[in-house]
């Protein structure tokens, strides 16, 4: 077994362009890969696009646990989450950015623009078989 991480973030976004555009990785005119706005806004460095999972909802959840129902290893991660942060019953929104074999260390938490507000909920480990 190998042990890897999971970061997660929460956010309510006004409405699903507006997160698209949030989210959406770009390419210079040389192909060079171009950061998306949620990478630069919590500094995120080497982000694998194949290990991320973004999830937007039309309605606000409410919990952790209903906001990533369904995501990758969630038997394992959906408990963590739950015992691990204070408060996980209460936090409410209508997207989820989980990045997979990523532990962020950053020091911004929060993220608020014109239409969205997202926030860093916590890092946990899961074993990858």
């Amino acid at each position: 077994m190998n042990e890897k991480n999971i970061s997660l973030w929460i956010g309510t976004f006004k409405d699903k362009n507006i997160m698209k555009e949030y989210f959406t990785v770009g390419h210079s005119k040389d192909g060079d890969r171009v950061n998306s706005l949620f990478e630069d806004a919590f500094l995120l460095k080497d982000v694998n696009d194949y290990f991320r999972e973004i999830a937007f909802y039309d309605d606000i959840k409410k919990s952790i646990e209903l906001l990533i129902k369904g995501c990758s290893y969630e038997e394992q991660v959906i408990p963590k989450f739950m015992a691990n942060v204070k408060g996980a019953e209460d936090y409410e929104g209508n997207t989820v950015a989980l990045l997979y074999n990523y532990k962020f260390n950053g020091s911004k938490v929060l993220d608020e623009g014109g239409g969205y507000s997202i926030m860093y909920i916590g890092t946990v480990s899961y074993d990858q078989d």
